[in-house]
């Protein structure tokens, strides 16, 4: 059915291909992985910590990020998903500058990493669950984008609402979870990760944070997936790049000396230098990425202070993420 806009006037539909040709806009892997770390960093969520890792389900490897942050209600997760929306512009944080403004780094980072994606927050008491799945679309042959979202309270009930007991539905029959039990089982890993970071143990009532987990990751052009998690066990490496930077090298014997950088292929390294003043700290696969102020690390340089003619403030250019 089309859906009615102003005064009669039809709404223009997201069609569910949109998620994918949206993705593009990422050709690097790594700038996908960016967009959801920028999203616990941001002054919004305000995570002290983010801890990326692979895991394995039913359905096979997946990426897993879960922070400390803020957290999401079902309002905050229903505007997340919403194409376009954001609200970080509005948000005053001294010294700490949103890196997100345009609403459109979560869709197009997770949709960019895999096809399926499922996201657990915890916030004001609730628990609630996002479903953005384009499996989930083609197999309903839905005609528009429809996103599942359903919370509970901390004693484990349903919050009542128009779509609940459908979105828990959908979840259930076409998410890599089949019951409530295996959905809690997530919300339980936000709170063990606050409980590592912090080295106490929450109240349940202080828990928040959020946990995404993207499957049916992508592959390459040999069928393969796209990031090769054996190679390094605190590392998460760019299959192809890797091979095109290492021809003569076997897995066993990675070249230390290549003069391609590093970042090019290895997300621990690439997250070194993601940000010039880090506000988060970034746990990847269990290891903690120490951070490398890129200017401090050349051998030679030469600052140069640009300053353009009609311009009341200049400020020099920095490398990185401020």
């Amino acid at each position: 059915m089309e859906g009615q806009g102003l005064k009669g006037i039809r709404q223009i539909q997201t069609h569910p291909n949109y998620l994918q040709s949206n993705s593009t806009s990422h050709k690097w892997p790594f700038s996908a992985v960016a967009e959801l770390i920028d999203n616990a960093y941001d002054p919004d969520a305000r995570a002290s910590n983010l801890d990326i890792n692979y895991e394995s389900f039913c359905s096979g490897p997946c990426l897993t990020f879960t922070d400390d942050g803020n957290g999401l209600d079902a309002e905050g997760m229903h505007k997340m998903f919403c194409l376009g929306y954001s609200h970080k512009k509005d948000i005053d944080v001294p010294k700490h500058l949103a890196v997100g403004q345009y609403g459109n780094g979560f869709k197009s980072g997770s949709m960019r990493l895999g096809r399926d994606a499922i996201v657990f927050s915890i916030k004001n008491n609730t628990k609630t669950i996002g479903f953005m799945s384009q499996t989930f679309l083609e197999n309903t042959e839905a005609a528009t984008v429809v996103v599942p979202i359903v919370s509970w309270n901390l004693a484990n009930q349903i919050i009542p609402s128009a779509d609940a007991e459908p979105s828990l539905r959908a979840i259930l029959e076409h998410s890599i979870f089949t019951t409530t039990k295996e959905l809690f089982e997530q919300f339980e890993k936000i709170s063990e990760q606050m409980n590592v970071h912090k080295r106490t143990r929450m109240n349940s009532e202080r828990v928040k944070g959020t946990r995404i987990i993207i499957y049916n990751l992508k592959k390459d052009a040999s069928n393969r997936l796209e990031f090769d998690f054996m190679k390094e066990v605190n590392d998460i490496i760019i299959a192809e790049e890797y091979d095109l930077t290492h021809p003569a090298v076997s897995m066993d014997e990675p070249d230390d000396d290549s003069d391609i950088p590093k970042h090019t292929y290895s997300l621990r390294a690439y997250c070194s230098i993601l940000y010039m003043k880090p506000k988060l700290h970034i746990y990847l696969r269990g290891k903690k990425v120490q951070t490398l102020f890129v200017e401090k690390s050349l051998s030679k340089t030469e600052r140069d202070t640009y300053k353009p003619k009609n311009v009341q403030v200049c400020k020099p250019p920095g490398v990185g993420r401020v």
